[in-house]
């Protein structure tokens, strides 16, 4: 059998596929054949599967086709999109995941709702929807009831500071979406009677809202008539017509918008787009779907082709074709020095120095103890601008004292570890923080792997990743006066705003959790020698002991 396809003209000279074409995708492991003439190129397909099983798995051909001929492969007829919506909200009243977001309220009691109800309720999905970008439920939930603890309304949160909601928000990352939360709440308590919109044209106005916010919103607190697609939407769609293109090419985000529209249901359409993503989120998932459990299994392209395969595990079949995996952009690499820079009464900085290399154990570790306890660490405020292609990276949070490290070293590799004391020094002086030997009472590496050799501390971000080498420097309370945030002279030559915490206390402020990785790993050590060491000499292995603190202590939501 084979099957033949117009699909463009080409150029008067043929071109070789590769260049002009890419990577082809098929469904059912059709074999596509190229041939150019110069004037039309021809896609033949061939398959050896039944008559039956050809009807329901069509090949797609999203690199050679426009979105009207996608639709016409993979969209749906009226029948098969009523029986889906009735299996679909079937399966989602029979039960879903609890969450605080969510109006459980009968259908009914839903509609009676007055217009400030449905404005609170909309500010909640709103919220939620923001922090759900990019991040699991697991994680947003005691985030989202810490968020509705301290910004209650949305008047609540347009009264509130930025350096507030950064601190509510720390530990979620992605921190531009807790900015674009204040901008949006100011900017509509600014206007009209201070309710947010009703309507999609309406919210996509709003700082930071997308077209699918605005969707989630309208769809689920006003049952507007609009379909939502998200990431769970899509791999959804996907297995349901056997779509093998590349799922972020933008005639496939077409694509789904249009089986989405042709999907939403028109009573109930809040619901429906929740059941969608709680069914992709649920049973659909990305790496183990269960298929055998999934109520839209006979309506499955995807599950029938794997069903097809005498012997296959469906589920993983499924996963391992359907959505394909689109090209992902390599992450940069940045090489970071970082200084977990404590500042200690001048009474424990001279016992620690009386105490030397040569003090129990026992007695160097319960001096440590209060040396955390009663010490303060040094944190910078990013500015909220900068420039450079990451300037809105961590704009506005606050870090310890870091400075990039410019030597080069292959991908993956060590970084440049000897230029780390000398960066620590340059930054420190431009806090107006200039240190003699004498001064320091402890300086010591604390990014290590067992052997005493440097290891970076990382911390991932969609683009690029942070390897910190990371110090720890203690210094007495006397040598740090006209250092950044010491009183009169807080600032520093290079403009940085600088404050002074207790450990306890970094969780009052807007910071990534590479700083909480950072202070951890300090902690985490105790000392061997109170001397510091030659630069570029290598340092001998620390003596770990047990950390108490946790990355997930500096955020707790009920702190």
């Amino acid at each position: 059998q084979y099957r033949v396809f117009t699909a463009q003209r080409a150029s008067a000279e043929p071109r070789p596929l590769g260049a002009r074409w890419g990577r082809l995708d098929t469904t059912l492991g059709l074999l596509p054949l190229i041939y150019s003439s110069g004037s039309v190129i021809l896609r033949t397909s061939f398959s050896f599967s039944s008559a039956a099983h050809r009807a329901r798995s069509r090949p797609a051909l999203s690199g050679m086709c426009d979105i009207e001929e996608l639709h016409r492969l993979h969209g749906f007829t009226p029948a098969e999109a009523e029986s889906l919506r009735v299996s679909w909200l079937a399966w989602y009243d029979r039960g879903h995941r609890p969450m605080p977001w969510r109006n459980e309220a009968s259908v009914a009691e839903r509609a009676a709702l007055g217009r400030e109800e449905r404005a609170q309720w909309a500010y909640r999905v709103w919220v939620s929807e923001v922090m759900l970008q990019q991040t699991q439920v697991e994680r947003v939930i005691p985030y989202f009831e810490r968020w509705m603890e301290r910004f209650p309304t949305i008047k609540a949160l347009a009264d509130a500071s930025i350096d507030d909601v950064r601190t509510v928000w720390s530990g979620l990352g992605y921190y531009r979406r807790a900015a674009f939360l204040l901008e949006g709440a100011r900017q509509i308590t600014g206007a009209g009677d201070g309710l947010p919109p009703v309507d999609a044209a309406g919210w996509g106005k709003v700082k930071g809202v997308g077209p699918y916010t605005a969707a989630a919103v309208t769809s689920i607190v006003y049952n507007k008539v609009i379909p939502v697609v998200d990431g769970n939407v899509i791999r959804v769609t996907a297995r349901l017509r056997a779509v093998g293109a590349n799922p972020k090419a933008p005639v496939s985000v077409k694509l789904w918008w249009r089986l989405a529209t042709e999907l939403v249901d028109e009573t109930r359409p809040g619901d429906f787009n929740q059941a969608m993503m709680e069914l992709g989120a649920t049973l659909c998932s990305k790496a183990v779907p269960r298929c055998a459990e999934c109520p839209l299994s006979a309506h499955c392209r995807a599950y029938a082709e794997a069903a097809a395969i005498k012997g296959a595990d469906v589920g993983k079949e499924v996963a391992s074709k359907y959505p394909a995996v689109a090209p992902k952009t390599a992450q940069r690499e940045v090489d970071l020095a970082v200084c977990v820079l404590m500042r200690v009464p001048d009474e424990l900085a001279d016992r620690w120095r009386q105490l030397g290399a040569a003090g129990a154990r026992t007695a160097r570790g319960a001096l440590q103890q209060q040396l955390w306890e009663q010490g303060e660490l040094l944190l910078l405020k990013r500015p909220e601008t900068g420039a450079g292609q990451n300037k809105k990276l961590l704009a506005g949070l606050w870090e310890l004292p870091t400075a990039e490290l410019q030597g080069e070293h292959e991908e993956g590799g060590e970084p440049p570890s000897a230029q780390l004391e000398e960066a620590v020094d340059v930054l420190l002086r431009a806090q107006g923080l200039v240190l003699g030997q004498a001064e320091i009472v402890c300086r010591q590496l604390v990014s290590l792997d067992g052997a005493g050799e440097a290891r970076p501390i990382v911390q991932t971000f969609s683009h690029l990743k942070h390897r910190m080498l990371v110090e720890w420097l203690v210094v007495p309370l006397s040598s740090c006066a006209g250092a950044a945030g010491s009183g009169a002279a807080a600032g520093s030559s290079a403009g940085a705003e600088g404050c002074w915490l207790r450990e306890a206390d970094l969780g009052t402020k807007g910071a990534s959790t590479g700083v909480a990785k950072a202070v951890e790993s300090a902690r985490a050590f105790a000392v061997v020698a109170p001397a510091t060491t030659a630069k570029g000499q290598k340092r001998k292995p620390v003596v770990p002991v047990a950390p108490e603190k946790s990355i997930s202590k500096f955020f707790k939501p009920n702190a």
